[in-house]
């Protein structure tokens, strides 16, 4: 009998990384922090032993994600920012734009939300640079809820037909959930 131990130790080393990763998100997902910062550390110790710097920068990120869930948000953004400056040094715009998103997030939640704005606008430009539709998305939303505390609907309505066109090229699940938030936002306009 094959025990799953022996069957990711057969892995190549960055299939060990995704799979230490996707498990971190999970956990995550689940909201067992916990263990989802366990993986994440687990990540984080293979990817500098192993000198992936790529690997390094995502860790660090959901590293300090686990910790923005908890409340802990200056070790998250002490996170993120290590982050940052990895996928700066390395040149990985991905982690670069992920870092700004997440940077956003948190002053977002503080109710900084010109600080947020700054930040998605630096991830927004990556973006667009890179042609990353997912992460515009992502990140056009964090956008549109920024607007919507700042009482500007006309902003939120116009961002968030973006957000709808990019939905239907990516097929995204969330394009009837999105329309349907596009009309209540035209009814505060109205």
């Amino acid at each position: 009998m094959v025990r799953t131990e022996d069957l990711f130790e057969s892995l190549p080393d960055d299939a060990k990384l995704t799979e230490t990763n996707e498990l971190g998100l999970l956990y995550h997902e689940e909201e067992r922090f916990d263990k989802s910062l366990e993986q994440f550390w687990t990540g984080l110790k293979r990817s500098r032993e192993l000198g992936y710097r790529e690997w390094e920068s995502i860790a660090l990120g959901n590293i300090g994600m686990v910790y923005q869930s908890w409340g802990k948000y200056e070790r998250a953004i002490k996170f993120y920012n290590q982050s940052l400056l990895l996928s700066k040094e390395i040149g990985f715009l991905k982690g670069e734009s992920t870092a700004y998103n997440y940077l956003g997030k948190v002053y977002d939640t503080w109710g900084q939300i010109e600080q947020a704005l700054k930040y998605y606008e630096l991830s927004l430009r990556i973006s667009d640079n890179t042609r990353d539709l997912p992460n515009k998305r992502t990140v056009m939303m964090n956008v549109v809820l920024c607007y919507e505390k700042l009482g500007d609907y006309l902003q939120c309505e116009r961002i968030l037909g973006e957000v709808i066109k990019i939905d239907e090229v990516m097929g995204h699940p969330n394009l009837a959930s999105d329309r349907a938030y596009l009309e209540r936002l035209k009814a505060k306009v109205e």
